[in-house]
């Protein structure tokens, strides 16, 4: 892995990992002051303002990385394609406004919690400020990271100085406003640094096509990944909602670290594949699914076995409910991570947006239709089957794409056998565990270092994974320098 790789790395994992941690420290509290029908009134009215800040950023945040990266060395360039895409977010943003306000005032379901919903509705109106597609493509992680740890530690302690009863609805909705906002006008306070006003005339003209397909997928994508908790509101209870929200974020929770390498890796592969450096990006795509294999399928199977520890741990015996949906999501980790790279990693840098557009319409649709199937007999638990056929579509999908357009091939026999190997060994440790233990907060403090332990040792002494191995010698080797 390249220094400026492995630099950018670093932070986007420093990054993840502290969105990990937030929720792992915040849910616990917040679940249990608000139970399963505040948090779920509070995903359902994020999920409702999300959906239109998904309208108002059309494709932006996929298309801005892959034309910044493009112009990333030529400042005057890269400030031109700046504004001209700002500009069009800017546009979009204040009609998607006017549109969502609308709504607020003019149907009866949101009149009783209007302020609530103007309040989630600050998401949509400021969405333009939300120009971390323009870091990404400069490969800024490192400005990234730090903006947002800042951020989060300010609202996690406000987070546990404010909320206090399950009234406290509208200061939570605040705090996670107040986050985004802090986030995105520390960006804007920093561009002086990297642009300067352009000169000549910006041109909107050539941004609208491309930005109109990307923004195809993500309204496609939107369906299964935030619709779906819209749907679930309409069709079912607000104590659904919650269940569900619950069951995801403990799953989703573990993705960006799956995939952390695949942001750092996008800007990269979208030079690798303009330059058709073939070699490079079988090399790089190659690594990646080495390390989504290597981080998700552990994951995947652990969740699915310690679902009623982790759940009943981080959110209290009132989402008890929330147990079968969670084991139900587990492969999501899996799925997510593998069309991460199909999709985002290279068919998007590719220019195949197109054949991407069709693969997510169609997941899209897929969803909708089970959700409206299944929600009203299984709520929390329909859903919960919806999405993940609803994402392993899109994975196979995506995958058959790659075979069709490109020569790569994908260690999927050592992926399968480590699945294997993962069931058996970790099947072992959570019969041991809960055997010997009561309490979920020992089961996992045993079981997850346990579980980490058994699989390093399969992987490099029985599996004999050679990336692995490579990386563990490199790390030796630096130790011992490093004490020379």
């Amino acid at each position: 892995m390249a220094p400026r790789i492995r630099k950018s790395f670093f932070y986007n994992v420093v990054l993840t990992v502290f969105n990990l941690l937030v929720p792992i420290i915040s849910f616990p509290y917040v679940s249990r002051i608000l139970l399963a029908e505040g948090i779920g009134r509070a995903q359902f009215m994020l999920s409702f303002a999300q959906y239109f800040v998904v309208l108002s950023c059309l494709g932006i945040p996929i298309y801005g990385v892959r034309e910044i990266a493009k112009v990333r060395h030529e400042k005057v360039l890269l400030s031109q394609t700046f504004f001209e895409i700002l500009s069009i977010n800017i546009i979009s943003t204040l009609i998607i406004s006017v549109i969502y306000i609308y709504c607020i005032h003019n149907f009866v379901f949101f009149q009783h919690f209007k302020p609530s919903y103007l309040l989630v509705g600050i998401l949509v109106f400021f969405s333009f400020f939300n120009i971390d597609w323009f870091y990404t493509g400069l490969e800024q992680f490192k400005q990234i990271a730090l903006r947002s740890v800042v951020i989060k530690l300010l609202s996690l302690l406000a987070i546990f100085v404010f909320i206090k009863k399950a009234t406290d609805l509208n200061v939570y909705l605040l705090i996670l406003v107040f986050s985004f906002l802090a986030n995105q006008v520390w960006n804007v306070c920093l561009l002086p640094r990297f642009i300067q006003f352009p000169k000549e005339r910006i041109i909107l003209g050539k941004h609208w096509k491309p930005i109109f397909v990307t923004f195809g997928i993500l309204l496609a994508g939107s369906l299964y990944l935030v619709f779906d908790t819209v749907l679930l509101g309409l069709l079912s209870n607000e104590s659904q909602v919650g269940y569900y929200a619950a069951a995801v974020k403990l799953n989703r929770m573990v993705i960006p670290v799956i995939t952390a390498l695949g942001v750092v890796l996008v800007p990269r592969l979208t030079v690798a594949i303009n330059q058709e450096n073939t070699a490079e990006v079988a090399n790089l795509s190659g690594r990646s699914f080495w390390f989504i294999s290597f981080l998700a399928i552990p994951s995947m199977v652990g969740l699915a076995f310690f679902a009623p520890q982790f759940l009943l741990l981080f959110a209290g015996s009132d989402f008890a409910p929330a147990i079968f949906p969670m084991q139900i999501l587990s492969p999501l980790v899996v799925a997510v991570g593998y069309a991460n790279l199909f999709a985002t990693q290279i068919l998007l840098p590719a220019g195949k947006e197109k054949y991407y557009l069709r693969i997510v319409l169609l997941g899209g649709l897929l969803c909708v239709s089970l959700n409206f199937i299944l929600v009203p007999m299984c709520g929390a638990i329909g859903a919960a089957i919806a999405n993940m056929v609803t994402e392993f579509l899109i994975t196979f999908f995506s995958y058959y794409y790659i075979k069709r357009f490109f020569a790569f091939h994908f260690p999927w026999k050592q992926a399968i056998v480590k699945c294997i190997a993962c069931f058996v060994l970790f099947g072992l440790i959570h019969q041991l565990t809960v055997q010997l233990f009561t309490r979920d907060a020992l089961i996992l403090a045993v079981a997850v270092p346990s579980c980490a332990f058994v699989y390093v040792i399969y992987c490099y002494y029985i599996e004999k994974d050679t990336i692995f191995m490579e990386l563990i010698h490199e790390q030796s080797r630096k130790l011992k320098l490093g004490k020379r």
